[in-house]
């Protein structure tokens, strides 16, 4: 496997190669156009071969599909192969959805069976028949050997971020006489369903499938202690359909968790977007990760302990965090999962309640060459005070230093705000009577502050 392919072809193109050298464990094939490479034996036939000789032959021409080596994701290279098995995949799945397109029955020999399903070979691939597809009374174990019809279905799934088709093997479509009145179920549907059997653990779900739909604890709540806490005998609600061989015993599993993640993902995206402040509907400590899980609108996210902010008489536990107000921290914060601030809600909720126009006091935090950022107690985050915004005549950044140390208070009018990334600007020069009174007497500049801080509202 090499990079010649990369430079002269893509994934998915079916080349003609010569076989010009060949070893048991891999051959030399020449392709007009591009340097010759090699096929190892793993990807040169669907069946188990002892030497690469059993499929190719010396100085005859094949063809060839080009594919990727996704695995090579892992070692920072991103390379192209040839590959036999891949191209007769590809050819067998064109193949079963003009079946599928044409409603073919086929039939198919059982060779292995399972507490959830039966084993097919369709087109030299395996297919499971999962119990739902399954329309007989023998039992799965006795069906092993004998023919069975078999209908190929296909599911376009299609999303924002993909786009492929699913196929299928179902013997309950090929014998039954009402075919468009079967119900195809697949993950991420969501279902109505009934609870008619109910205990701590798990609960089985009547979907109108021909077997009951299965749901445990886990997918029903990660925070309840039993499943009777949510669910009760009768309930009828929507669940997702989280794996159609999700237990040895049923066919269907379901999650009302998954259900609540998938609406919820929609909700806090918006309260992103919007820098929504909101209080948890649960937490729960984790020392080991020195934090907090919380759950918002049934998904979970995490509340490190140094974004948490309460008074000195306030006791951390989980009932006096409940009532905290929180908010999304962005994903430049974090990469992976959902992270949440106790601080930075304090922080926006101060900051709603500033104008551009108001007048602030704070002290001088830092000097850099581009102006002076300064910490005001009235929304408790730095603001910045540019230089071009310090005084009507120019200052340059080395004369800083010379009118501003650290530690001084500074009175500044508001004039710049962007409350979802939490940043201020403000301006001395608005409050100078005459050019250049902040290079010659900020104090002067400080006492009028209030009237001309009236004056720049008047003009907005």
């Amino acid at each position: 496997m090499n990079d010649r392919l990369s430079k002269q072809f893509k994934r998915g193109d079916i080349v003609l190669g010569k076989v010009i050298e060949i070893e048991p464990s891999k051959a030399l094939i020449k392709i007009e156009g591009c340097e010759p490479v090699h096929i190892i034996k793993e990807v040169a036939s669907t069946q188990e071969i002892e030497s690469i000789e059993e499929v190719l032959q010396l100085n005859r021409f094949y063809e060839f599909l080009v594919v990727q080596d996704y695995s090579g994701q892992y070692y920072n290279y991103d390379e192209l192969y040839l590959s036999l098995v891949d191209l007769e995949y590809s050819r067998s799945d064109s193949r079963l959805e003009q079946l599928a397109a044409e409603n073919v029955i086929l039939y198919s020999k059982v060779v292995q069976f399972f507490d959830y399903g039966v084993l097919v070979e369709i087109e030299n691939q395996n297919f499971l028949i999962s119990n739902i597809h399954l329309k007989t009374e023998i039992s799965n174990q006795k069906l092993v050997g004998t023919v069975i019809p078999v209908q190929i279905i296909t599911i376009e799934n299609k999303s924002k971020y993909y786009n492929y088709t699913t196929i299928l093997a179902s013997h309950r479509w090929a014998v039954s006489e009402k075919k468009t009145n079967q119900k195809l179920y697949r993950d991420g549907d969501i279902v109505i369903g009934k609870v008619v059997e109910l205990n701590e653990h798990y609960a089985l779900i009547d979907v109108e499938a021909e077997k009951l739909a299965y749901i445990n604890l886990k997918n029903i709540s990660l925070w309840a202690k039993s499943c009777e806490e949510v669910l009760h005998l009768g309930l009828t609600r929507e669940f997702i359909i989280s794996s159609i061989y999700h237990n040895t015993f049923k066919t269907l599993g379901l999650s009302i968790r998954c259900l609540e993640e998938k609406i919820g993902s929609v909700r806090i995206n918006q309260m992103k977007e919007e820098n929504v402040i909101f209080y948890p509907e649960a937490i729960k400590e984790n020392p080991r990760a020195n934090g907090y899980m919380v759950r918002v609108e049934g998904r979970k996210a995490f509340l490190p302990a140094n974004h948490i902010k309460l008074n000195e008489s306030s006791k951390i536990d989980d009932k006096a965090l409940t009532k905290i107000p929180l908010e999304f921290l962005s994903s430049s914060h974090y990469s992976n999962g959902l992270y949440v601030s106790n601080s930075k809600a304090l922080a926006t909720s101060k900051l709603k309640q500033l104008q551009i126009g108001d007048l602030i006091t704070g002290k001088i935090l830092a000097i850099k060459k581009y102006g002076l950022f300064v910490r005001t107690d009235k929304i408790a985050i730095a603001v910045l005070l540019h230089i071009s915004e310090i005084s009507q005549v120019s200052i340059s950044s080395e004369g800083l230093k010379n009118i501003f140390q650290i530690g001084d208070e500074i009175k500044a009018v508001v004039i710049w705000m962007d409350i979802k990334k939490g940043r201020v600007a403000v301006s001395t020069k608005q409050l100078e009577v005459e050019p250049g009174d902040m290079l010659k007497n900020p104090q002067l500049v400080y006492g009028n502050a209030e009237e001309m801080a009236e004056k720049y509202r008047s003009k907005l």
